[in-house]
């Protein structure tokens, strides 16, 4: 059964809401005490230097009256909400309403201010008057920070009528100046809103979800308290049993047929455990071969459809290594648990003949049905094996890539229908998993080419054959100048042409030959920048094998002095996947690296494991935002592009955004602060030496725009 911490943040979110609007009320009227005398203070002044300066203009003291009976109004608001013992859930949105209707009253009578007295004031009236109003939107923006809305609203009403009133019918130059410092300051004043209001409103979460956390801490330690006494009352009971048991030993009869239990008991638990896998409490390989070849022989009889499902565990090797076997162990427990869970809960359960763990961290499923139930299975194990799983402070996260095979159209022994599921799995593996694959004739050769180009990439590392490296500007939005290239790997062999690099990293992770592969491009890519402008700094992958390797940093070191590249134009790129391994570690090895003056970026950010807990935990110097949110800017990437922009400034980091291709999607990351960009609008990746000519070309190319 689900518990509440594995409720997705935004359904906890969603939960929270009504007690995020009770605080933002009490917030709200916490300070309005304060906002009443300013506001009542402000408006009396105002009218009384009017007076003091010659006389009120006509119709000044009956603004004031109408801005002393709201305000007198909200008072009275104020002193029932207080007397009342403040808002409740139950009355917390009458009471926003009610607060909200006295901030629009008194800034529509503030916003009236300027069309019915402005053209009866002098020059130097209507300067202060500007002055004094702009420090009410001020202050009041602080005030109703826990409104985001309202803020905006206030600022609105109060800025707007002045500001249009000295750009349209303003005297002279000075005036309309001040009309357009006056839309300078709305502008001003709406981003203070957003980033203020945004600042409570996410403080106010985070109590709250602390809270919901804490009380939820508390349940699960009484549950557990309750648990222990019940444990303790069944071993007294148990204990009691025995005791009496051990009154009738002296039978004999009685004692001959316990012993005879006993044994039968005994045999069927060795024959159990036979067929049990010990971590998981699942059918082992014998198992399952032995339940395999019953349902087979069964099906020759009946003629139904059997489909057997080959689960894969994606990414369990970056947790089993980065987080220890701990981790490894309950990963697969926990699979399992869900596996079995499928039996009970899924409409498929009742025709799911046996579960088994293959091995590692394989799997294997057995179901009688055609190959749309086999992919209806498939489709909800994938579902259940993506939610995550709590691990120590945090949560990891895994996949699966399955293959099928049915019986008979795949095989009609075991042994072949396993092996073609293997295959399936292989190939859904290959295209980045997460996804099921159905076996088909066309694997066979598929395998064997598999297995030839394993054989070709080892090669490849130790020689360097049919390596390149493509180089891809990043590029400064302010000047416009190449402050750094990142390098992309690129392999051309002989007998299969161009391997694209998501099909043969992922194969040097599989046979082990990622490391000498990445030290051998990380290198190339050093020898490769030396020759270009020293202001230009070069950003190479560093694969998670290698970071975690214990001497990762002298490798890296090694490099640098074989190259002559300084260690300050060095950029290594690690993917949000860094977050999931050993946090010591990690962290260890970056601050390590950065001390020696190389930076540290988190490549393809906002795509995975992204949080703010894991940036204060390893230090980074860039965030690189996945292209994948430029191309979706009107789908909520320009959002996701702003908050990480503020995630950026908040950590002192630097962010690039990858991906941009046109000229609007530059505009808009530009509008939003962006300060660096990479992506076919600036250039495609190219050669060192295509690279160094463009460069060249595009100094040149300045120099004479300066000229």
């Amino acid at each position: 059964m689900d518990t509440a911490d594995d409720k997705p943040m935004d359904a906890l979110h969603a939960e929270l809401a009504p007690t995020l609007l009770l605080d933002h009320v009490r917030l709200l009227y916490a300070q309005s005490l304060v906002a009443l005398l300013v506001n009542g203070s402000v408006a009396s002044g105002l009218v009384y230097l009017s007076r003091v300066g010659g006389a009120v203009p006509e119709g000044g003291f009956l603004w004031l009256g109408g801005m002393w009976i709201v305000l007198l109004l909200r008072t009275w608001g104020l002193i029932v909400y207080r007397r009342r013992g403040e808002a409740t859930l139950a009355t917390a949105p009458r009471w926003m309403r009610w607060h909200v209707c006295g901030v629009l009253a008194v800034a529509v009578l503030w916003g009236l201010w300027a069309p019915l007295f402005f053209a009866k004031l002098d020059v130097s009236a209507r300067a202060f008057t500007t002055v004094v109003i702009c420090a009410m939107t001020s202050g009041g923006v602080a005030v109703l920070a826990a409104s985001r809305a309202l803020a905006a609203s206030f600022c609105c009403l109060l800025l707007v009528p002045p500001t249009l009133w000295l750009l349209l019918l303003g005297e002279g130059a000075s005036e309309r100046t001040l009309g357009m410092l006056g839309c300078v300051y709305l502008v001003a004043m709406f981003f203070s809103v957003m980033t203020l209001s945004g600042s409570v409103t996410r403080a106010l979460r985070l109590s709250r979800v602390n809270q919901h956390l804490s009380q939820l801490a508390d349940s699960q330690r009484a549950a557990t308290e309750q648990s222990n006494a019940r444990l303790a009352q069944a071993e007294q009971a148990l204990l009691t049993a025995n005791q009496e048991l051990e009154g009738r030993v002296q039978q004999r009869t009685t004692e001959l047929q316990r012993e005879v239990a006993e044994r039968v008991r005994y045999q069927r638990e060795l024959e159990r455990m036979a067929r049990s896998d010990a971590l998981t409490g699942l059918l082992n390989r014998s198992g399952l071969n032995l339940v395999l070849d019953a349902a087979l022989q069964r099906r020759e009889v009946e003629g139904s459809a059997l489909a057997l499902l080959f689960v894969d565990l994606d990414r369990f090797k970056e947790v089993n290594d980065g987080l220890g076997h701990a981790a490894g162990d309950l990963v697969l427990r926990t699979v399992a648990q869900r596996l079995s869970l499928l039996g009970e809960t899924s409409a498929l359960g009742e025709n799911l003949l046996a579960c088994a763990r293959w091995g590692g961290d394989e799997f294997v499923l057995l179901l009688s049905g055609d190959t749309a139930a086999a992919q209806a299975l498939a489709e909800t194990l994938l579902a259940s094996l993506g939610a995550p799983i709590a691990f120590g402070d945090g949560v990891v996260r895994i996949g699966g890539s399955i293959g099928i095979a049915l019986a008979p159209e795949h095989g009609r022994d075991a042994q072949t229908l396993i092996r073609h599921a293997d295959l399936a799995m292989y190939a859904a593996k290959s295209e980045h998993g997460d996804q099921a694959r159905v076996y088909w004739s066309a694997l066979g050769a598929e395998s064997q080419r598999r297995v030839a180009m394993h054989q070709a990439l080892r090669g490849c590392a130790d020689s360097g054959d049919g390596l390149t490296l493509m180089f891809q500007p990043i590029v400064d939005l302010e000047d416009g100048r190449v402050r750094a290239v990142e390098a992309l790997a690129r392999w051309r062999h002989s007998e299969f042409g161009p391997v694209a690099p998501d099909v043969f990293i992922p194969l040097a992770e599989e046979n082990g030959s990622i490391i000498a592969l990445g030290y051998r491009l990380l290198e190339m890519a050093c020898r490769s920048v030396c020759g270009l402008p020293s202001s230009v700094s070069v950003a190479v992958n560093l694969s998670m094998v290698q970071l975690l390797q214990h001497d990762c940093v002298d490798r890296i070191e090694a490099v640098l002095a074989a190259s002559g590249l300084a260690p300050q134009r060095l950029e290594l790129e690690l993917t949000e996947s860094v977050f999931a391994l050993d946090g010591a570690h990690v962290g260890a090895v970056l601050s390590a690296l950065r001390a020696r003056g190389v930076r540290v970026a988190i490549d393809d950010f906002g795509s995975g494991y992204s949080s703010l807990a894991y940036l204060r935990r390893f230090p980074a110097d860039v965030l690189k935002v996945d292209r994948s949110f430029i191309s979706a800017l009107d789908q909520g990437g320009e959002a996701i592009i702003a908050a990480a922009l503020s995630m950026a400034r908040a950590f002192g980091l630097e962010l690039v955004v990858e991906g941009v291709e046109t000229s609007e999607q530059l505009e808009r990351v530009r509008r939003l602060g962006a300060r660096r960009a990479q992506g076919y609008y600036f250039a495609r990746p190219q050669s060192a030496a295509a690279l160094a000519d463009w460069l060249h070309a595009r100094a040149a190319a300045r120099i004479g725009l300066q000229a």
